[in-house]
């Protein structure tokens, strides 16, 4: 908290493996370049999602964009009254912005969502616009890409992250179908769903652990991994019952779609990163939530096509919206 803080920034973190890279852990603060970080003079609350930090011993409820957004706003509520208890007046009269990209891209539109929805969180948290970078706006257009557009996966922990999420969430009506039902018997014999629940190595770590595992199987370590080494014969069918109900539990996490709570049109601006070379999230994410907010008569919002793979397209999403928010205003 610096002493004279002229803004704060919500930062959303993307997906991590492992629970010391959570930001009350000891992750970074935020993604961006370090030399802009003294810069900012701002106060970075980063909370941490379910399941890791203090909640370690829960299952991160990967495709729940809406329980990780509530997460982020109750954490903003926390850290506003814990300034004003320490006399950092930053949570009655300073511009806040949202920050997120990958994972924390569609929690951060999620978050904003919950502010501008929630009665009196608009006057209590100074929201001017958020920045979402290369988002997981909606899980079960993840879904499908990965599993029907797709032949092969840069990111083979993904999908695994979400299927233990649904598994804690809903074990009445998952219950009966189990980890082999849904990945082959080689991807599940090289310990990655026990590296996943261990919580102790990161996004890094367990893809070339997988990737290596397979390879003592196939003969050799093909990157990004074909399909077929990571999903099970039901859930390379479409049409089985087993892809049909996974599916839909991935389609109850789209961050502006939210089920049962009606059609949302943002108050304030959402500006928006992503590369078209996006290896692990599918730039169509980015192309379909224009395509909402324009079918809203929405006309408030930001695109900026920044380049690279995902890892870069998320830190350039990053540094473009801290330079915007302290160069351009």
């Amino acid at each position: 908290v610096p002493q004279n803080p002229l803004r704060v920034f919500i930062d959303c973190h993307a997906t991590i493996s492992a629970d010391a890279q959570a930001p009350t852990v000891g992750g970074p603060a935020i993604m961006a370049s370090p030399d802009l970080i003294p810069l900012m003079n701002a106060v970075v609350i980063a909370p941490d999602y379910i399941g890791y930090g203090e909640s370690v011993d829960h299952t991160h409820l990967f495709a729940d964009v809406a329980l990780n957004g509530n997460t982020v706003v109750d954490g903003v509520k926390v850290a506003y009254d814990l300034l004003y208890s320490l006399d950092k007046n930053v949570a009655v009269d300073r511009p806040s912005y949202i920050l997120g990209a990958s994972q924390g891209g569609g929690v951060a539109l999620s978050a904003q969502r919950i502010i501008e929805n929630e009665a009196g969180l608009s006057d209590y948290i100074h929201l001017q616009e958020s920045y979402v970078g290369s988002g997981a706006y909606d899980f079960g257009r993840i879904f499908d890409v990965w599993t029907r557009e797709w032949s092969s996966n840069s990111f083979p922990c993904g999908a695994l992250l979400g299927v233990l999420g649904m598994f804690d969430e809903c074990p009445d009506e998952f219950g009966d179908i189990k980890v082999d039902d849904l990945f082959s018997e080689s991807f599940i014999a090289t310990g990655i769903v026990e590296a996943v629940k261990s919580k102790t190595y990161d996004n890094s770590q367990i893809t070339t652990f997988v990737v290596q595992g397979l390879q003592k199987a196939y003969g050799d370590a093909a990157f990004p991994v074909p399909n077929e080494r990571i999903f099970s014969p039901a859930m390379m069918d479409e049409k089985s019952d087993v892809y049909q109900r996974v599916k839909s539990y991935f389609s109850r996490g789209n961050a502006y779609m939210s089920v049962g709570t009606g059609m949302w049109v943002p108050s304030h601006r959402v500006n928006m990163f992503h590369s078209p070379e996006d290896e692990v999230v599918p730039y169509v994410l980015t192309e379909e939530l224009m395509a909402y907010f324009d079918g809203q008569g929405y006309k408030n919002y930001t695109f900026k096509a920044t380049s690279g793979n995902h890892t870069g397209s998320c830190i350039a999403a990053y540094t473009e919206a801290i330079r915007r928010i302290l160069f351009s205003y």
